[in-house]
């Protein structure tokens, strides 16, 4: 079996395992949800609505008021610091628990239907500084396609991840 044939079976089985994490987190929570857990329910909502719209419990809909209160004190601030400190030729893990908690409260975002300056200037700064380094964030471009494939026109994360895509271009570009 080629390398070519195994890959899309590797992505579904991820998919699929994903798919189960995220239904079983978001009942969990649902579960013993108190106000606190309104956000982290947007977030798994959000994150699930992205591998298939039609999975989120129905029960995840109710917290919505509340998801969107906590998300007006949520600050983007500390993701955006630790991304921008970003140097060298990896990425650390502080770096990509920063990236994955951005997109996450991007997902949540998109999900609640609601517009974040804020988040939409820090995924703008973010993605300026990734095009400006792009070396140690190549190694995310497969990721960050097998992300775009599953965004929602409308979520702040995609010109994100649109950049992380393109790092194998820009490195290319910068190394000629």
């Amino acid at each position: 079996m080629s390398e070519r044939e195994w890959e899309p079976r590797q992505a579904a089985s991820l998919r699929v395992r994903w798919d189960y994490v995220l239904r079983h987190s978001l009942t969990q929570t649902l579960e013993t949800a108190t106000s606190d857990d309104a956000l982290e329910i947007a977030i798994l909502a959000g994150l699930l609505t992205r591998l298939d719209p039609e999975e989120v419990d129905i029960e995840a809909w109710a917290w919505r008021d509340q998801a969107r209160l906590a998300l007006a004190h949520i600050s983007v601030d500390h993701f955006v610091d630790r991304l921008t400190l970003c140097d060298g030729d990896a990425l650390d893990p502080s770096t990509l628990d920063a990236l994955f908690a951005l997109d996450e409260v991007c997902a949540a975002v998109c999900w609640l239907g609601v517009e974040s300056v804020a988040l939409n200037e820090a995924v703008d700064l973010v993605s300026r500084m990734v095009y400006a380094f792009p070396e140690p964030w190549v190694g995310m471009s497969e990721n960050a396609s097998s992300q775009m494939a599953c965004l929602d026109p409308r979520d702040p994360s995609r010109p994100l991840w649109r950049t992380i895509e393109a790092t194998q271009w820009y490195v290319t570009e910068l190394q000629e």
